[in-house]
């Protein structure tokens, strides 16, 4: 185990939590994306699948089913910065 997630979970947003992703969960999330997702992340998945208002700045943090590449996820953008420009 790298951080003991569900500690520092009750401190930093106990009421925000959800119910911690499941190992079939994150077999398919794994396999949808076609990488493995790092350690770190995983274990956090694992406590909490995903968090409600974490911060000021941060109002979720996805549960593993809504996950995805960012260029499929916000198309717009990666179109801004690699399209054709005037």
């Amino acid at each position: 185990m790298l951080y003991d997630w569900n500690t520092i979970l009750d401190v930093w947003s106990p009421t925000a939590r959800h119910t911690g992703a499941s190992a079939d969960q994150l077999a398919r999330a794994e396999s949808r994306l076609g990488v493995s997702l790092p350690a770190s992340y995983r274990e956090f998945l694992e406590a909490t699948n995903g968090c409600l208002t974490v911060g000021h700045f941060v109002d979720e943090l996805w549960p593993v089913e809504s996950i995805d590449w960012f260029q499929k996820l916000n198309p717009q953008w990666v179109e801004a910065y690699t399209g054709p420009h005037l």
